[in-house]
Formats: C-alpha cells, sequence, structure tokens
C-alpha cells in the first residue's frame, strides 16, 4: 500500500493517515483505536500487524490512535506515547522495543488533525524472515481481532516460508556465471524447453546469460542462491556462506 521512509513530516503523516481512514474497513494490517488501554495490547497489535502484514505482502502494518472502530470517525485521543510510563515506570517505546523479537524498528507519529483531534500513528514494519513475537509469543490479526499465531499454524507457516523464499531468490556479490556448472546449465535448458515446447526456436537463440535471466536463475545477469543451488559447480559451494 505505502512505502514512506521513517521520517515523515508533519504533511507527510496526515496524508497518510487521511489514506488510512479513508479505507473503507479495518483490515488486518490496520487496526484503529479511539484511546489507549495497556502497554500489553499495544505489544500484541504490533506483533500482530507486522505478521498480518508479512502474509498480505504489505511493507508495513499500522496502529492508528483517535479513530472509532467500524464508523473511522475522527475523535482525537488523549494518548502520548512519548510521555506514556509502560510497567516499572520504563518509557513506553523502549519498553516495546525490548519485548519484541526480533525488535522490529516501528516509528510513531503524532499530530493535530484539528485543534482538538490528536491523533497517533504506530507504522510497523512488517515480519521478515520469522513471525515477529511479543513477550515470547507470537499474534496475528484475523479479521479484527488480534489472535495468538500458533492457533493459525498454516499462517505461521506462511511465514516461515517467505523467509526460505526470499533467501532463494537473493542475489550474490561474489558469484557469477562462471561458477555455474555448463553441464548443469546445458539440463536446466533441456528441462525448460521441455516444459515451454512453444519457445523453442527462440530459445536457442538464447546465450547462457539470457536462458538464466528468462529462467529467472539470474537476475540481470547476476547469479542469485538458487542458481548456485542447483547450478553451482562443487568448488563453488563455499559461495552459498555468503546467502546465509
Amino acid at each position: 500500500m505505502h512505502s514512506r521512509s521513517k521520517d515523515m513530516n508533519t504533511e507527510q503523516v496526515k496524508d497518510l493517515f487521511k489514506s488510512l481512514v479513508e479505507r473503507p474497513h479495518e483490515s488486518e494490517w490496520i487496526e484503529f483505536k479511539q484511546n489507549f488501554h495497556s502497554p500489553d495490547e499495544i505489544g500484541q497489535a504490533l506483533s500482530a500487524l507486522a505478521n498480518s502484514a508479512c502474509l498480505h505482502n504489505e511493507p508495513s502494518g499500522y496502529l492508528v490512535f483517535g479513530v472509532e472502530d467500524g464508523t473511522h470517525r475522527i475523535t482525537g485521543t488523549s494518548f502520548l506515547p512519548k510521555k506514556k510510563k509502560a510497567k516499572g515506570n520504563e518509557d513506553l517505546e523502549p519498553w516495546l522495543i525490548n519485548r519484541l523479537n526480533p525488535r522490529i524498528d516501528f516509528q510513531i507519529y503524532e499530530c493535530d488533525i484539528e485543534t482538538d483531534q490528536h491523533v497517533v500513528l504506530f507504522v510497523i514494519p512488517a515480519a521478515k524472515d520469522r513471525p515477529v513475537e511479543f513477550q515470547h509469543k507470537s499474534y496475528i490479526r484475523i479479521g479484527s481481532y488480534t489472535k495468538n499465531l500458533q492457533d493459525y499454524p498454516d499462517k505461521q507457516a506462511r511465514i516461515w516460508r517467505k523467509r526460505y523464499s526470499d533467501w532463494s531468490a537473493e542475489i550474490g556479490t561474489k558469484a557469477s556465471i562462471s561458477d555455474l556448472s555448463p553441464l548443469a546449465i546445458k539440463k536446466a535448458r533441456e528441462l525448460y524447453a521441455a516444459k515451454h515446447a512453444y519457445l523453442n526456436e527462440e530459445i536457442v537463440t538464447w546465450n547462457d546469460i539470457t536462458f538464466l535471466n528468462k529462467a529467472k536463475l539470474c537476475i540481470s545477469g547476476k547469479v542469485t542462491c538458487t542458481a548456485l543451488l542447483l547450478l553451482g559447480k562443487p568448488e563453488s559451494e563455499h559461495l552459498l556462506l555468503e546467502f546465509k
């Protein structure tokens, strides 16, 4: 949906807030609240929204204070996160950060929409290579509810699978086409041609780099982890360490 730098000015915050409020309903990666209830509730929401944003291929999840759920009426909030204390009289933001694993770099923005309508916006980066936990538990949004992720093993598995699919598509900086086996490339060509028979006349005109790009084993001629795994020479195995 949105891809913003982590440092937004007031007008950018207002634009983002407006676009979220104008959505027809709350989603699994956007949550609206009128006011603050407890530090634990925010921590669980951060986990849930990060994990849900990952599943929906969104760069961020959003926790918005000062908006009535359902109607999306802007009510304003008395919640001041920069001044709020959590348990043990610790400032709220570091208290939350220290209880998230991994420690995601969420951002908190505050602005006044009108004179008496103070709103707060948490921008939460999507989980990347594992579910985000709060106090050793992972959460997920199901509809408009925050649930324990372990009760939804299919969703949990999808987040973990994203870790490995992203890893396999990474580009190596040390590997090159010369690290791939010519015999393995020849076999890959044969398999590709068998699967794409309608391209046979075109495939024979491709050089190795063009073929590998077309087969998505390379990206702009750069070797991916997948290419090394499937086509790498035995002596190139050490190059896989770059991707771990």
